[in-house]
């Protein structure tokens, strides 16, 4: 079982990045690389239309409901309108959320993002935060402030991996998601030397990447087989609820 817990799906290039997939071409990606479950979001849409993004999120998800799991998106600066579009794919079977402060335009620190996962802490379901190099103050204390929550760390800080993780080993409701664009050698080691590998999950931050390059990554890793199993589906298995 391989689960990709960081992937999106969308219907245009951003700056030029990635590729345009239909759902076949996507689902036939999955088959190739081996990837029976993959988590979706889609938050690019978030400086165009989020609701139009989830709901694209929602139709791939009842075409492929052993495939895909929804991960939707919310927009800090329009709090209501996210809400009633989560509700409307928490009756579809959404698994997880997904906030993206750059592409929202809001801190996770700001006013607007506080009050919101104020909000989304009714609907108990893990909140994946992108993270980088500028957010190794904020996304932290986000998840300090709100430690009822499980929060995943897409790209676990990126570049800035080391100084991340060291902010939140003593933070018990973040989790690192090893997605996206570092693949130097010992990324992988690290990260589960220090936050060990019950709080570390596979993602792929497909369709800008290959599945196959962090998946690889962690199957080559100088880590335990129990530990592999463990970052590569048992994790998230059990923070999404599956």
């Amino acid at each position: 079982m391989i689960i990709d817990i960081h992937a999106h799906f969308h219907h245009y290039e951003f700056l030029g990045e990635g590729v345009i997939l239909s759902e076949n071409e996507f689902i036939t990606e999955m088959d190739y690389i081996g990837i029976d479950k993959t988590a979706v979001s889609n938050p690019f849409y978030l400086e165009t239309d989020f609701i139009y993004g989830n709901k694209l999120l929602y139709d791939f998800m009842q075409n492929f409901p052993e495939r895909i799991i929804g991960i939707a998106i919310a927009h800090p600066l329009f709090p209501e309108a996210s809400l009633e579009s989560i509700k409307t794919g928490i009756d579809m079977g959404i698994r997880g959320l997904k906030l993206h402060c750059e592409l929202a335009h809001s801190p996770y620190t700001s006013y607007a993002h506080l009050s919101l996962v104020e909000k989304l802490a009714q609907f108990k379901l893990p909140i994946t935060l992108h993270t980088g190099t500028k957010y190794l103050d904020t996304a932290p204390e986000l998840a300090r402030q709100f430690p009822e929550i499980t929060f995943l760390f897409g790209h676990s800080g990126g570049f800035a991996y080391r100084e991340m993780i060291a902010r939140i080993k003593d933070l018990d409701n973040v989790v690192a998601d090893l997605c996206g664009n570092v693949f130097t050698n010992g990324f992988v080691e690290d990260i589960v030397n220090v936050m060990g590998a019950d709080r570390v999950v596979y993602g792929s931050d497909f369709d800008f990447f290959s599945p196959a390059i962090m998946l690889e990554m962690v199957r080559n890793a100088k880590i335990l087989d129990d530990d592999k199993e463990k970052i590569l589906w048992k994790n998230a298995q059990r923070i999404l609820a599956l």
